[in-house]
């Protein structure tokens, strides 16, 4: 009786055994490859629980979620024969698991291949271009440019490169100074080109203001004679008329305004003989 006991629970050990080892799980943000004596099987993508026989089969998970692999600090030689230190990272992700095992079987394998791809694929953009441009806006091209060709590079893998960044790019010490007084200097000359370029079309303005200027004077001087001509031409007119009117009243007030001219100033001596025609309104 002890005996049957002691292999039924022998048995039920087994078959515990064995069912544990036939079931696992797949996560959401995994994916699993089935292998049989080391040869893929079957590919799971969606998560759940799966089966396997044991001691046959074995599984392999494999990451769904972006992966980030950084490269370490490289000197590089840029298109304008200026040396640049460049560290970077890239992010992929596993877009056919069963192409990926065939290519990597690991993440670590995966990064071992891809570091080469990243470090040519940036030496041959950056050889291409003035350093100028990566310290400038147009890096976002550059960087455009990287990527698609690592993604030329990378379809057998299974992988989908998703982007990759420049962390790092810095001049190396030994020739910085050499490099900021060159740049110095091409912003000096540039900054001349443009103040030249500035004062040479400050005078021709000028010189546009100026000639727009003597035109409107003279424009205005005409008009302002016109305008006296015609003023004159309307007084005379008054006075002819008015002294067609009354002769003596216009003899009168014409004196009047005569003698305020000549005795303005409080301080102003005449000396006139009494006959003078001058004083003939007085006299009268």
């Amino acid at each position: 009786m002890q005996n049957k006991l002691i292999g039924f629970i022998i048995f039920l050990a087994l078959g515990a055994f064995v069912g544990v080892n036939s079931l696992f799980v797949v996560p959401q943000t995994q994916y699993a490859i089935k292998l049989r004596l080391g040869d893929p099987v079957e590919t799971y993508t969606e998560p759940g629980l799966k089966f396997k026989v044991p001691f046959l089969d074995e599984v392999r998970i494999l990451e769904k979620r972006a992966i980030k692999v950084s490269t370490d600090q490289e000197t590089l030689l840029t298109g304008d024969q200026k040396y640049i230190q460049i560290k970077a990272y890239v992010v992929y992700k596993i877009s056919d698991p069963l192409k990926f095992y065939k290519a990597a079987t690991s993440l670590l394998s995966m990064q071992r291949k891809l570091l080469p791809i990243t470090q040519t694929s940036i030496r041959g953009a950056l050889g291409q271009i003035p350093l100028i441009k990566l310290l400038s806006p147009e890096r976002d091209n550059v960087l455009k440019n990287i990527l698609a060709t690592m993604r030329s590079k990378s379809n057998e893998y299974g992988i989908d490169i998703l982007d990759i960044r420049i962390t790092h790019a810095d001049l190396p010490t030994a020739n910085a100074d050499s490099i900021y007084r060159r740049m110095r200097s091409d912003r000096q000359v540039e900054a001349k080109q443009l103040r030249a370029e500035g004062a040479e079309e400050a005078t021709v303005i000028r010189s546009s203001a100026e000639k727009q200027r003597v035109s409107i004077i003279a424009e205005a001087e005409r008009q302002a004679q016109i305008l006296r001509g015609e003023a004159d031409a309307k007084a005379a007119k008054i006075y002819a008329d008015a002294f067609g009117q009354d002769k003596d009243l216009y003899e009168y007030i014409r004196a009047l305004e005569a003698y305020e001219k000549a005795l303005q100033n409080e301080n102003t001596t005449l000396m006139l003989s009494t006959n003078n025609k001058f004083f003939g309104v007085l006299n009268k």
